[in-house]
């Protein structure tokens, strides 16, 4: 997908939106798609060429602050928004990145408001439709949630993700019939490995621990990137602590966007005593210590 943008700009090395659209692409492909610590550089590199053609660039900004956010890269990715969006506060992208920075941190209010901006700014983009509930969901914001995806889902009823995301909040919320539901048509639209992982937790928390097997193994098969973090709940609702703590290690060595959402996730209430998780906790600068000095 890069490469596109790439000729672009080998066509017009002054095209800065070529460089914002190169840096975008990246920041998808390092959410959903490949090991996101190896990734992060080239988001990285795209947006400094796009300020080397225009150093004022909103966009390239609010696309960096954005990819922070999903990195737990607390304080960069509040000073890069900031700075997004002083430029230009009408960027939806910028409120979706404010929104993951209050989720990391627990703060509802700033989820809502943030939210609430991104959605009047761009009701349509997917990225915000997906993540949006996320935010939601990992607060506690359970019905929420629901609402939120049952919209998305009406929006975008091609967009597997949201499925899949959607099969989680319904877990959570104990309709486990249509997480189940929910958890298959994400699979029939989407050929990654979440949605495996998904429908294996809906089963899991569902008590139906027989169905987990096969579907970790098919997507431990599978040739693109797997979430650890997404695996790790797994294992743990198959009662595997040790190895549940292993992939979450993994996923903080990966730089993995979902540990964005490891302080307030209930999916892993049970570990919480367990000083391993303080200790995950203190990695991903989530730790009460961390939180204090953090503007939010």
């Amino acid at each position: 997908m890069p490469l596109n943008y790439t000729q672009n700009i080998t066509l017009d090395p002054s095209f800065e939106a070529a460089y914002v659209a190169k840096a975008n692409a990246y920041r998808l492909l390092m959410v959903y798609f490949e090991k996101p610590i190896d990734i992060l550089p080239r988001v990285i590199n795209s947006v400094i060429e796009a300020l080397e053609v225009n150093p004022d660039s909103a966009e390239a900004r609010s696309s960096l602050g954005l990819a922070y956010a999903f990195s737990w890269r607390w304080q960069d990715a509040w000073n890069m928004l900031n700075e997004a969006h002083d430029r230009n506060p009408n960027l939806a992208l910028t409120q979706l990145g404010f929104a993951l920075y209050y989720t990391g941190l627990g703060d509802k209010e700033g989820v809502h408001r943030s939210l609430a901006n991104a959605i009047r700014l761009d009701p349509l983009n997917i990225e915000i439709a997906d993540w949006g509930h996320w935010s939601l969901a990992m607060l506690g914001e359970i019905q929420e949630a629901i609402v939120w995806s049952e919209n998305k889902i009406r929006l975008h009823p091609k967009v597997g993700i949201i499925y899949s995301g959607a099969s989680v909040s319904a877990t959570m919320s104990g309709d486990y019939e249509r997480a189940i539901t929910l958890a298959k048509k994400g699979i029939e639209l989407d050929t990654s490995s979440f949605p495996l992982l998904a429908l294996a937790q809906a089963y899991g928390f569902a008590g139906k621990l027989e169905q987990i097997r096969p579907l970790l193994i098919e997507a431990e098969k599978h040739s693109g990137y797997t979430c650890p973090y997404e695996s790790a709940i797994v294992y743990n609702l198959l009662g595997d602590v040790d190895k549940t703590f292993e992939l979450l290690n993994d996923a903080v060595d990966y730089r993995s966007n979902c540990l964005v959402f490891i302080l307030n996730d209930s999916r892993l209430y049970s570990l919480r005593n367990d000083v391993r998780f303080t200790s995950i906790l203190t990695r991903v600068g989530l730790d009460q210590t961390s939180i204090k000095k953090y503007t939010h």
